[in-house]
């Protein structure tokens, strides 16, 4: 779907679809919906979303759209350097 919408549909208006794979956020929902003694360490706080989410929310149709990106690979493989 993202990528559908990322394509030369959008970039006549110009606008970014992409989709952010959070990966496991520790968040109080997440604290409520597990077991007492269920193992945290590969959980990361929700503070960690902001800079991929500011990042992808300024971009526009002829930047950065069109892709599934993780957010624990933020500034190791996306953006591109070029993309700063």
């Amino acid at each position: 779907m993202t990528y559908w919408l990322g394509g030369t549909p959008n970039e006549r208006w110009n606008i970014a679809v992409n989709a952010l794979d959070p990966g496991p956020i520790r968040t109080e929902a997440a604290e409520l919906l597990q077991p007492p003694d269920h193992d945290w360490s590969g959980y990361a706080p929700p503070r960690v979303m902001g800079p991929p989410a500011v990042f992808l929310a300024v971009q526009d149709g002829r930047s950065f759209t069109g892709r599934v990106v993780a957010r624990e690979d933020f500034r190791r493989t996306w953006p591109e350097a070029s993309q700063g």
